[in-house]
């Protein structure tokens, strides 16, 4: 099944720092005219297994388990939220319902198609 996203992905940096990458990602919604910056940060090769950190919570307090999952052959995604990181927009415009966040934070890690997609909300 083909969904047409209701916003454009750019990468706009991707900086490797020790076994992390981190990625910034912007979108552009339909309804808003300002851009959505999304901090991702990614470990390891494999399936996909997304990390949501917790409110007013950074994406590195997933530091430690997101080495231990990447050691066990996934790759872990540790998204930042608005307002954490280099993550920005405003309330109005960001993700709201959680189908709708999940749907849209794998489109924007580009999971690929057929690709195991796992998440771990704390």
């Amino acid at each position: 099944m083909t969904m047409a996203a209701p916003f454009s992905v750019a990468a706009i940096g991707l900086r490797k720092k020790e076994a992390t990458m981190t990625r910034l990602v912007s979108y552009k919604s339909d309804a808003a005219a300002e851009m959505i910056v999304v901090d991702v940060l990614l470990r390891g090769k494999g399936p996909l297994v997304v990390l949501l950190p917790s409110l007013g919570r950074s994406a590195s307090d997933f530091d430690d388990l997101s080495s231990r999952i990447a050691a066990a052959g996934f790759r872990t995604a540790a998204i930042n939220p608005r307002g954490i990181g280099k993550s920005k927009g405003s309330a109005a415009n960001c993700w709201r319902t959680i189908p709708e966040t999940y749907w849209k934070r794998s489109r924007l890690l580009q999971t690929g198609k057929g690709s195991p997609f796992w998440s771990l909300p704390c």
